[in-house]
């Protein structure tokens, strides 16, 4: 039989996060829902943590990923758009590779007006979230991303000239960054006959 402290063990055998461990006590506090227990991301770079059913590890109910700020990017912008535009001709993707850059170029803009010049290397991503369609409507993303967020802060007291965290999400997930504590400061409108199925908000949570 699985227990707590037997995730617990594997938990701290397969964390990449060691620089910062997390006591036996408050991993076992953190299980929030019918044997759910939190357990780390193995994603290099980044930090994500999933909701794991203790009975069945390999079943992942819910996760989250933050990723780091990057140092300040030196290009000009003719190098950065030159850039950008071998990495979608180089990708595999089946989607238009016009529309790609095109939305990508514009997110950048929108980035830019709402955060500043250099937003990357001052802010970390909150860069996905999902939680299974089974188990959804139960608070278990909220909780995730409130959990993920104590973590996120105290770790960007430490880091300086970090100022905080940024999601861009649908106007779905509303609710769930504003319950974490982020302040919503834009919308980008979406297509002309769907305009809120496809619109996008832009939130940010400031530490400092």
């Amino acid at each position: 039989m699985l227990t707590a402290q037997t995730i617990y063990r594997d938990f701290c055998t397969n964390s990449t996060n060691a620089g910062n461990p997390i006591t036996q006590e408050e991993f076992i506090a953190t299980g929030l829902d019918g044997g759910l227990m939190v357990a780390k991301l193995s994603t290099p770079g980044n930090l994500g943590w999933k909701l794991v059913q203790s009975s069945n590890l390999s079943t992942i109910v819910s996760w989250v990923m933050f990723c780091p700020p990057q140092p300040l990017d030196e290009r000009s912008e003719e190098e950065q758009i030159r850039d950008l535009k071998k990495e979608i001709e180089g990708s595999r993707t089946m989607r238009s590779k016009e529309s790609i850059f095109k939305m990508r170029m514009e997110y950048k803009v929108l980035n830019e007006k709402f955060f500043g010049k250099g937003y990357g290397s001052r802010f970390w991503e909150l860069w996905g979230l999902a939680t299974d369609e089974k188990w959804q409507r139960r608070g278990l993303a909220t909780k995730l991303v409130q959990w993920g967020m104590e973590k996120m802060e105290a770790l960007i007291r430490k880091s300086e000239g970090v100022e905080g965290v940024y999601v861009t999400a649908s106007l779905a997930g509303q609710r769930t960054y504003e319950k974490a504590g982020f302040e919503r400061i834009g919308k980008h409108g979406g297509a002309e006959d769907e305009p809120e199925k496809l619109s996008h908000v832009w939130f940010v949570k400031r530490f400092v």
